[in-house]
């Protein structure tokens, strides 16, 4: 397949197109970096989430290890919560539908050696990623209400 002429004559294949990356993790660890290696900023974040945890998980400091255990209980119920309620189940159930049905039809395609249709496929599927990269901007800024 690697060595097999695309349709466009060329031998070569095409590279696709580098997805764009998110500047969120970065700025997220570089913020959490700030906060470890500044000596002052990480004892008043220190106070404040004891300030609201200790009366919760403290124990006045007799069981640390069950003090971690049930801080990241917490911790992990907290994100499972927002991920619950910020989720778009439908959006999903589609987006998994579609992606079902591109595989079954690439797979099938890549038996067959139709290289035509594969490049095909994923041509289409380049244009969906293209599509839902431009509507989730515009999807966070609409009322789900």
């Amino acid at each position: 397949m690697a060595g097999a002429p695309s349709p466009s004559g060329s031998s070569a294949p095409a590279a696709p197109p580098r997805p764009r990356a998110s500047l969120m993790p970065f700025v997220t660890i570089g913020i959490l970096f700030f906060i470890i290696f500044n000596p002052a900023l990480y004892t008043l974040v220190g106070h404040y989430v004891g300030f609201a945890l200790d009366p919760v998980f403290g124990f006045g400091g007799r069981w640390p290890v069950l003090t971690i255990m049930l801080a990241g209980a917490f911790m992990v119920l907290c994100t499972t919560l927002v991920r619950h309620f910020t989720t778009d189940w439908l959006e999903t159930a589609k987006f998994q539908a579609y992606q079902r049905a591109f595989q079954k039809e690439f797979m099938k395609a890549r038996k067959e050696n139709n290289t035509y249709k594969m490049k095909k496929l994923q041509d289409q599927q380049h244009q969906a990623e293209h599509e839902e990269r431009h509507e989730v901007p515009a999807a966070l800024g609409r009322d789900r209400g």
